[in-house]
């Protein structure tokens, strides 16, 4: 499975790092629902999550960046 995973992020990092930051910010924005409507405010939790997710994201694209570069030369 590791092997697995490093062939698809070293050829095309979005396919693995694109999914798990959509789950990250997904339950993020679960989470914060859930603490609006069950403790009527927004706990700090959901909104780490969530940025959680923007990182991984940003990360992601900058793997795709670094492997576009390399196939260029």
């Amino acid at each position: 499975l590791v092997t697995v995973v490093r062939t698809t992020t070293y050829f095309n990092p979005l396919k693995v790092f694109l999914p798990l930051s959509l789950l990250f910010v997904a339950a993020g924005f679960l989470k914060m629902v859930l603490d609006l409507i069950l403790e009527q405010g927004i706990k700090d939790a959901g909104v780490t999550i969530i940025f959680m997710g923007a990182l991984v994201g940003v990360l992601g694209l900058l793997a795709d960046l670094i492997v576009l570069q390399n196939r260029k030369e």
